[in-house]
């Protein structure tokens, strides 16, 4: 049976979702500079002092978006892969994921692509707190294992992820002058985007394990 604390504690929840919501539709329609908080609380069907009593700055706003999307999509990821064996394993994993990701989330990622290029002091924060330094000092670890046990051509942390994130998300924030140059609508180049996982995948392993995987 509930009780009225439990039916404020679940309203709160149903807010916040709500603002996170208005929230990722303003930035990504509007960039951050140019989103009121007055635009959130009107879309989120809120006053704007019931907004401020949740999130008193945009900054704050912002942050919510990138931890419950990048923040949530990378915590899930390291948590899954834990429990795998092989470093091909954890990489295929690994891969998969993050590509749905991006193409479940493409609004936001090109949103938060575009905001941190203008401002990267903005990520800094999240950096520190997602441990993602020391992610890459790990993967950094194991692809050095990986390499002098000749399973892999010898590579960086830093250049791994580079050429992922390269062929995952340029693809994307590229589309319009893709789509001009293929002379393909919207809609035929979402499809190609979505049915080159597989492919991507196995460019990825060609040019990084020494047998085929």
């Amino acid at each position: 049976m509930s009780t009225d604390k439990d039916d404020l504690k679940k309203d709160e929840v149903e807010t916040e979702e709500r603002i996170l919501a208005a929230a990722i539709e303003e930035f990504t329609l509007k960039g951050y500079t140019a989103t009121r908080m007055q635009s959130i609380a009107d879309r989120a069907k809120i006053s704007k002092s019931a907004l401020h009593y949740y999130f008193r700055h945009k900054e704050r706003l912002f942050r919510m978006v990138l931890d419950n999307t990048a923040g949530r999509t990378l915590k899930k990821m390291r948590l899954d892969m834990t429990g795998l064996g092989s470093f091909s394993e954890k990489l295929e994993y690994g891969f998969h994921y993050y590509y749905q990701a991006i193409n479940k989330n493409i609004k936001v990622v090109r949103f938060i692509f575009m905001e941190l290029s203008r401002n990267p002091a903005m990520i800094s924060q999240f950096l520190e707190e997602s441990n993602v330094r020391n992610w890459i000092a790990e993967l950094d670890g194991e692809l050095d294992k990986e390499y002098r046990a000749g399973r892999i051509r010898q590579i960086g942390a830093e250049q791994l992820i580079l050429n992922i994130v390269s062929l995952c998300v340029f693809p994307h924030l590229s589309q319009g002058i893709a789509c001009q140059v293929m002379e393909m609508d919207i809609a035929a180049h979402t499809k190609m985007l979505q049915e080159r996982e597989d492919s991507v995948l196995q460019f990825i392993k060609n040019a990084l394990f020494i047998e085929e995987q």
